[in-house]
């Protein structure tokens, strides 16, 4: 099983809020330290081999810069990938305002939230190859990751066309710890 916390990601959140790039650093591992040591008890109770990476171990891979590269030349050669960026990075920044979580104008939120999806697909892709699994997450699929499904990619990338992705719907299923310590499911 691998666990990965995609906590530097974030930074560009707080990049997006004029927050600067070492301040949003510093929160967005803080934030990530925070993840694991609140989720350690469960993620302990699996009954199968765990490897936890850190989105800073992805950004320092041999392989990210190119993987990186690659993924904004096909952006600019694909006009498809093009379109389906637009779409996650509109929804993300839409989503954020909505919330309350930006203040900002929705073209600034967009620009940040669209340097993460490059980013988070780049990663992706060296994740598929590194440790090639099922995502099981709980969020929808970017459009960007659903259109490259099936297709002829650059090597760096091409994990990503066959890459499988499943939701987990946390709001009609929660895990309860009764007083055994034993997680299961409650429905809601």
């Amino acid at each position: 099983m691998h666990v990965g916390v995609n906590d530097l990601l974030q930074r560009h959140n707080a990049e997006a809020q004029g927050v600067s790039g070492e301040q949003a650093t510093a929160l967005a591992l803080a934030e990530g330290a925070l993840w694991l040591a609140r989720n350690e008890p469960m993620l302990s109770l699996m009954n199968a081999p765990r490897v936890t990476t850190r989105w800073q171990e992805w950004l320092a891979h041999k392989d990210f810069k190119v993987a990186l590269r690659a993924m904004r030349q096909l952006a600019q050669d694909d006009l498809g990938l093009a379109d389906a960026l637009e779409q996650d990075s509109t929804a993300v920044a839409e989503r954020r305002i909505k919330r309350g979580e930006f203040a900002g104008d929705l073209e600034t939120m967009r620009a940040h939230s669209r340097e993460y999806v490059l980013e988070e697909m780049a990663v992706f892709a060296l994740q598929c190859r590194d440790i090639p699994a099922a995502e099981v997450y709980p969020g929808s699929n970017l459009a960007a990751a659903g259109y490259l499904v099936g297709r002829k990619l650059p090597d760096v990338l091409a994990p990503l066309s066959s890459r499988h992705f499943t939701r987990i719907d946390f709001a009609r299923v929660s895990a309860v710890a009764p007083s055994a310590g034993v997680l299961r499911p409650k429905l809601a």
